[in-house]
């Protein structure tokens, strides 16, 4: 009975570690986006307009108007993408994924 319990208290710290630290990679503020709807198309043309920003093995990309920095806070897991053919080959990479 006491190695169940171990057991399951085990299990338990784990998945609180886990959680909390996918729970940190980065902190989202939402912001008004002026103008109406934005598309990849858009942000594509307009990209010098942003600090632009790839997560490992381009699983997600963030496009940060400049100027506004004070909203975005990134750990280090963050690559910024300082030309063109690097955000779109990111862009590229995640449109191939697949949906999961």
């Amino acid at each position: 009975m006491k190695t169940r319990k171990a057991l399951l208290m085990a299990i338990g710290v784990l998945l609180v570690f886990s959680l909390a630290g996918c729970a940190t990679d980065g902190k989202i503020v939402p912001e008004s986006v002026s103008g109406g709807t934005m598309t990849v198309a858009a942000l594509e043309q307009n990209w010098q307009d942003y600090n632009v920003y790839a997560a490992p093995m381009d699983a997600a990309i963030i496009f940060a108007p400049k100027g506004e920095m004070n909203t975005l806070q990134l750990t280090s897991h963050w690559t910024k993408l300082t030309d063109q053919d690097s955000m779109l080959s990111s862009v590229r990479n995640i449109q191939a994924q697949p949906n999961l």
